[in-house]
């Protein structure tokens, strides 16, 4: 894998995203004009993580920080892996403070997690700590995110929010 020295920082190229690199400053950069330009980081409400964008030709995809910058300088295939944060501050992403951890086989599977009956308890428990209260800001922030229809989204959002309440 190349290694590139950009004013003092390591970028080192993403594999499977060959228009992207990773900073050893837990940014995602690409080059524009000659020059590594970071992209623009997201951090939605539904979620723990920064998120970027990365766009192939006509298609656009969203990506965590860190799992890329894990893929960059950690471990190429993370399949099998979680990527934790050290520190416990999910905000940084350098390689430093990424750690890999074998996924165990007793936490949830993908498909039972994302399923919709698993999804359903979730967001009774999360009613049930609202205090069935429907006009609670929370609540509205959820219909809101359960209107995309995208299981994983709302599984991330039910799972923070049941936490914090």
């Amino acid at each position: 894998m190349e290694n590139l020295k950009i004013r003092s920082k390591v970028l080192k190229r993403i594999p499977g995203f060959p228009k992207y690199l990773a900073g050893d400053n837990g940014l995602i950069y690409t080059k524009k004009k000659n020059q590594f330009v970071p992209l623009t980081i997201f951090l939605y409400p539904y979620s723990k993580y920064f998120t970027v964008f990365l766009s192939d030709k006509n298609e656009r995809t969203s990506m965590y920080v860190h799992i890329l910058v894990a893929k960059a300088f950690l471990k190429s295939d993370l399949n099998g892996f979680d990527v934790l944060h050290l520190d416990n501050c999910l905000f940084n992403n350098s390689p430093s403070n990424l750690t890999l951890k074998k996924t165990s086989k007793s936490e949830l599977s993908q498909d039972l997690k994302y399923s919709d009956s698993f999804i359903k308890s979730l967001e009774l428990e999360l009613f049930s700590k609202l205090k069935n209260n429907s006009s609670h800001p929370v609540w509205k922030n959820y219909l809101s995110v359960k209107s995309k229809s995208d299981n994983k989204l709302t599984y991330n959002f039910l799972n923070i929010h049941s936490k914090l309440y």
